[in-house]
C-alpha cells in the first residue's frame, strides 16, 4: 500500500505495479494528482487503474500500523506501506531566531537573502521569497535546482561587494512516470498554470527520463546549468552589502 496522491506517491505506486505485477497494489490519498486540470487527473488515474492499482481516494491516513493503515474512513489491511505523504518543513530557521512564514519556511528578499540577515542566504524548499518572484514555486527540482544555482550567484555577488539580482525562475511542465513505458506530461506556463498541451504513453515516459537524466548531468557540468526565467521585479537600489 502506497499512501500520498502527490508525484511520489503516483510514481512509487506505479513502479511497484511494473515491476512486481503478482503484487496487489494500493493507493491510498484523499485526491490523486489533484493540483492538474480535470481531464489531466482522469487520465493518470485511469492509467493507474489500468495497471491494476486500486485507488483508495476520499481517505486521509491519520495511522500507520504494521499490519496496516488507519484512515478517516476506517481500517485498511496492509503487509506493507510505503509512506509518500507530503513534506514537512524543519524548524532550524524558527530555532535560530530567523524570520519565517507561518509553515516555517525562512523567509528571504528578492535575491534569497535572509530579511534582516543581510549574511544568511537561504535556497530550496525551506525557504520563502515575496510571492511575485516565487509564489509559483511548487517542491520540486524544477525549483530546487534554479533556487541553488541563483543562491550560490547571490553569495558570489555577496562577496565581490555587488548587488545580486533578483530571483527568475519560470516552470516547464510537469511530467510523471507511471512506470518504465508508460508516463503523462503536462507543459505549463512559466507560472506554472497548465497549457492545454499533455503528452501521454510512451513518449511522455522517454521525457520525464530524459528530465532525470539532465537533472543528474546538470550535478556533473555545473557550470553549462541554465533554467527558464520567470518575470524579474526591478528591487530598490539599495546599498551594496560587503561580506568579509
Amino acid at each position: 500500500m502506497v499512501i500520498g496522491g502527490g508525484l511520489t506517491g503516483i510514481e512509487t505506486s506505479a513502479e511497484i505495479a511494473y515491476h512486481y505485477p503478482f503484487l496487489d497494489v494500493e493507493l491510498v490519498a484523499p485526491e490523486v494528482a489533484a493540483w492538474l486540470p480535470d481531464a489531466s487527473r482522469t487520465r493518470i488515474a485511469r492509467k493507474l487503474v489500468d495497471a491494476g492499482i486500486v485507488l483508495r481516494t476520499g481517505r486521509r491516513a491519520t495511522a500507520v500500523h504494521p499490519d496496516g493503515v488507519a484512515t478517516d474512513a476506517g481500517w485498511l489491511p496492509s503487509a506493507c506501506t510505503v509512506w509518500a505523504g507530503a513534506l514537512a518543513v524543519p524548524d532550524l530557521a524558527r530555532r535560530s531566531g530567523l524570520p519565517v512564514a507561518p509553515d516555517g519556511r525562512l523567509r528571504t528578499d528578492e535575491t534569497l537573502v535572509c530579511l534582516g540577515h543581510p549574511r544568511i542566504v537561504g535556497a530550496g524548499d525551506a525557504v520563502a521569497p515575496p510571492r511575485h518572484v516565487a509564489g509559483h514555486l511548487r517542491m520540486s527540482c524544477q525549483a530546487a535546482m534554479p533556487l541553488g544555482a541563483h543562491a550560490a550567484d547571490t553569495v558570489l555577488a555577496l562577496i565581490r561587494g555587488e548587488r545580486p539580482v533578483a530571483l527568475s525562475i519560470g516552470m516547464v511542465g510537469q511530467g510523471v512516470s507511471l512506470g518504465r513505458r508508460d508516463g503523462f506530461a503536462q507543459a505549463t506556463h512559466r507560472d506554472d498554470t497548465p497549457r492545454r498541451f499533455t503528452l501521454s504513453g510512451r513518449a511522455a515516459a522517454l521525457v520525464k527520463e530524459r528530465v532525470c537524466r539532465f537533472t543528474l548531468s546538470s550535478m556533473r557540468f555545473p557550470r553549462a546549468y541554465r533554467w527558464r526565467s520567470g518575470a524579474t521585479p526591478t528591487l530598490p537600489a539599495p546599498t551594496p552589502t560587503t561580506v568579509r
